[in-house]
């Protein structure tokens, strides 16, 4: 999976913001932390959950299972506007 043509993420005054440009059916921004930012990384280029989750347990003090879940919510958030490519 990874993020959709059509979506641009970045950093702004300390907030991560994705944007989507072009022709999307969603035409709005969402918001969010560090995590949500290191997360909309790992999706500029394919991957799968499995390796995000091994990404996020050597940049974060946390366990793999906390870390999937975190990961699983942001991923819902970012199908739920269509912003991902499975």
């Amino acid at each position: 999976m990874k993020l959709k043509k059509g979506f641009v993420s970045q950093k702004v005054a300390g907030r991560w913001l994705l944007v989507a440009v072009g022709n999307n059916d969603f035409t709005g921004f969402m918001h969010g932390n560090d995590t949500t930012a290191f997360i909309a990384e790992l999706l500029q280029k394919d991957t799968t959950v499995d390796e995000m989750v091994d990404a996020m347990y050597e940049q974060y003090d946390a366990d793999k299972e906390t870390l999937r879940a975190d990961l699983e919510r942001v991923l819902d958030q970012l199908r739920s506007i269509g912003a991902i490519e499975e």
